[in-house]
């Protein structure tokens, strides 16, 4: 059945495999966390090291997530309100809106953005608050509107079907793949 946690903290990991619905008001962890379920709705989650979700069979909707490392998927979608990430954030999903801030002082965040299990995302919107550079390993989309407020954007594995928009503080790109 379906889990509801208003408010836990756990000194190291916390881990939880629901078989229906996972919803969550606050989580606290001292190291990991870990959650799996057919959907994950959440206030605010932290974890200094690791953030691991994963929707099996729908959404992943989520105020706010603080760690150094994310890893999201969702079968269907994921909106996150604020992502506080300090080294990595990959997402994947059929449509993806996140709005990413840098909380560690080096000099590059890292970031995956596909659909589920690799595939082709619909649409990619990512808001960034990074100050210097944003290195996108993978990036497989329909439509992305991706933005950031620092002045260097790498992606290294691109594919766009349609069409992307990117912002950084220097430039402003845009592509159609039919125009």
């Amino acid at each position: 059945g379906d889990i509801r946690m208003n408010s836990t903290t756990v000194g190291n990991v916390l881990d939880v495999d629901g078989g229906a619905a996972l919803t969550i008001g606050d989580a606290t962890a001292g190291h990991r966390v870990k959650l799996a379920a057919q959907t994950i709705d959440f206030g605010t989650i932290r974890a200094p090291d690791i953030i691991d979700l994963h929707a099996r069979n729908g959404n992943i909707i989520g105020a706010e997530l603080a760690t150094r490392d994310a890893y999201i998927a969702a079968r269907h979608d994921i909106a996150l309100d604020a992502v506080r990430i300090g080294n990595r954030l990959n997402m994947q999903a059929n449509t993806i809106t996140a709005n990413l801030f840098q909380t560690s002082t080096q000099d590059t965040i890292y970031s995956v953005l596909t659909g589920y299990q690799g595939g082709v995302a619909k649409t990619v919107q990512v808001r960034a608050q990074i100050p210097k550079h944003w290195q996108i390993d993978q990036l497989s989309a329909v439509d992305a509107t991706l933005a950031t407020t620092g002045p260097d954007v790498s992606i290294d594995d691109g594919h766009i079907e349609n069409t992307m928009a990117l912002d950084t503080q220097l430039a402003k790109i845009r592509m159609n793949q039919f125009d």
